[in-house]
């Protein structure tokens, strides 16, 4: 996605300075013309919505759009459910392959999905936590877990809050296209 006018100016002045600021990466569906605006065959109208919400119009690559609705829609034997709580991870006789999830319902009754196929897509912090949970007699540390390392080594995701005064107005609608990684360095350890 290409920066706007007052946007561009940012890694230009960070250049200067020696500085190596970049695009960052952004799952949209967007096609743009020479000035960055969206075509009219660009799925994403580039909006000030382009964030932690939900796309309006389907643009955005994320888990729903990319993922959900095309298998809902092409898998007439599938069904989505929101908010069961996983316990834990079931596995074969041999302790090696997930074969189900053992959950509690929004009723609070108990039941075991099975599958083929089971994708444990958490997040890094919840599915390590599951995978901790789901230890059995053959993996008494765990699943996928014979390093110990399972759950360990996240690395802090730092938030940071850049303020910025200027005399020169701001008409940029989506700032979130730029990236500065400079200022990370090696630990002392």
């Amino acid at each position: 996605m290409r920066h706007e006018p007052r946007i561009q100016q940012l890694p230009d002045g960070l250049e200067k300075l020696g500085l190596h600021p970049f695009h960052l990466p952004l799952g949209v569906h967007l096609t743009q013309d020479a000035h960055g605006r969206a075509t009219t065959d660009s799925r994403c109208i580039r909006c000030a919505r382009v964030d932690g919400f939900p796309c309006l119009v389907g643009a955005k690559a994320d888990a729903e759009w990319a993922v959900l609705r095309p298998a809902l829609a092409a898998h007439p034997n599938l069904a989505l459910m929101t908010r069961p709580r996983v316990e834990r991870l079931v596995t074969d006789t041999s302790g090696r392959s997930v074969i189900g999830a053992e959950a509690t319902l929004l009723d609070g009754s108990p039941h075991i999905f099975t599958a083929d196929i089971v994708v444990v897509s958490a997040g890094a912090i919840l599915s390590a936590a599951l995978l901790l949970k789901s230890a059995n007699d053959t993996r008494p540390g765990g699943l996928a877990n014979s390093s110990d390392m399972v759950g360990r080594n996240h690395m802090r995701h730092n938030n940071l809050a850049l303020i910025a005064f200027s005399r020169e107005p701001n008409p940029t609608v989506f700032q979130k296209t730029l990236a500065l990684n400079d200022f990370y360095g090696p630990s002392e350890h």
